[in-house]
């Protein structure tokens, strides 16, 4: 491409923050922009005229630049994210405030231990997916899983203890 990369910013500007707004970027906006840049840069240098036009070209370049970004940053929080101090494995449901429904859940967990208690709060209660419970516990989903496995193979021997009471 003939054009000077600063005649191309300008021209192209707007792309960015569009792409940037479409995305929902809520944060970061100079870091975001600055990928947006650089992705606008690699387009001019990498285009080929034969192959497409180049406002497509650096469209794909750009958005795909600024998802990448998003991904590694939603990435560094989820994983240095700190815990409030009142998390809890205590398996209460702060959605019920019948007490009996409490109670009921803690029998059904009797027996459980630490990891499929902390499995029942989660995946459970909480709703977090298997592989979600894995990053914030650094270990394998496999792992997560077999907490599961065993949490509902001792939750079902409770409940029918429960149910002959």
């Amino acid at each position: 491409m003939e054009d000077s990369f600063e005649k191309v910013v300008t021209e192209y500007k707007h792309l960015i923050l569009s792409i940037m707004k479409s995305l929902h970027i809520y944060r970061d906006h100079e870091s975001f922009y600055q990928v947006g840049l650089i992705a606008l840069w690699e387009a001019h240098s990498r285009f080929d005229q034969s192959k497409a036009k180049f406002s497509t070209f650096a469209y794909v370049t750009i958005r795909g630049r600024l998802l990448e970004h998003l991904s590694r940053e939603n990435r560094y929080y989820d994983n240095h994210q700190r815990l409030q101090p009142d998390d809890s494995l205590n398996l209460a449901d702060p959605n019920v405030s019948l007490p009996f429904e409490k109670e009921r859940l803690n029998l059904f967990c009797e027996g459980l231990t630490a990891n499929q208690r902390l499995w029942v709060q989660k995946r459970i209660i909480e709703d977090k997916r298997v592989i979600d419970i894995a990053k914030e516990q650094k270990v394998s989903t496999d792992a997560v899983k077999s907490w599961g496995y065993a949490a509902v193979k001792k939750m079902k021997r409770n409940i029918v203890q429960f149910e002959l009471m």
